[in-house]
């Protein structure tokens, strides 16, 4: 009866072990996914961070000359040859729209 015993409580810890192991492996699959995501999350963050010190190096100078702006420019002479261009875009006329970010 005490080998009866003994057997029946063995057989209760392997399935409770086989149960552990099953979870654990949930476990890990569910942390798998959520790295991937973390360093998804941390590229674009890296992304978002890198075009803001650009944009902050642009707005407040770093010697370097800033691009051009969109547009055609209009000759110093105005559109015909003639006068001084008084377009109150700074010269510049038309413009294109900004492009769409998309995460």
């Amino acid at each position: 009866e005490r080998i009866s015993q003994g057997s029946s409580r063995a057989e209760s810890l392997q399935n409770h072990l086989d149960s552990v192991k099953s979870d654990l492996a949930n476990t890990n699959g569910a942390v798998a996914r959520i790295g991937q995501s973390l360093d998804l999350a941390h590229e674009y963050v890296q992304g978002m961070s890198k075009g803001l010190h650009d944009t902050h190096k642009r707005v407040h100078g770093d010697g370097v000359p800033s691009p051009q702006p969109l547009g055609r420019p209009v000759s110093a002479r105005g559109p015909r040859g003639g006068g001084v261009a008084s377009s109150s875009t700074g010269g510049y006329s038309g413009s294109r729209p900004l492009p769409t970010i998309r995460f």
